[in-house]
């Protein structure tokens, strides 16, 4: 990706912070009919290997999702047959930030102050952190 460097963002543990709030990512594998792309939580795991392992899990076929009220007493069991779990080493981390950090001081402030003043706080605090 295009990553200019005052958009880089490439501190391990915000890049972790921020997989772990927002932990849907695109899993892409490459099949005999082509790119296959799925919708996956992924669960970041900072302690395995030097920048992390990303888990989660895939079914192995798509049977129909039910509510764990309405499943019978052999459900969850039988669904742990069907599931299967998949690591992903990470080797590489490298985040875009795209917060007015090539604006000059008084506009980005300003945007942070604005910010704040109609409670938009989690983002004025992510602007807070990309300057730092």
């Amino acid at each position: 990706m295009y990553l200019p460097s005052h958009f880089s963002e490439t501190r391990p543990e915000e890049l972790h912070r921020l997989i772990r709030e927002h932990p849907l990512g695109l899993f892409v594998t490459h099949t005999c009919g082509g790119l296959d792309a799925n919708h996956l939580p992924f669960l970041p795991d900072v302690d395995r290997r030097p920048l992390g392992t990303l888990l989660a899990h895939v079914a192995r076929a798509n049977p129909s999702p039910w509510k764990m009220r309405d499943a019978p007493a052999d459900y969850p069991g039988a669904q742990l047959e069907r599931t299967v779990g998949i690591s992903v080493e990470l080797t590489r981390l490298e985040g875009k930030r795209k917060l007015s950090q090539n604006r000059e001081a008084r506009d980005f402030d300003g945007a942070v102050r604005a910010l704040e003043d109609r409670g938009h706080l989690d983002l004025a605090s992510a602007m807070k952190r990309s300057a730092s």
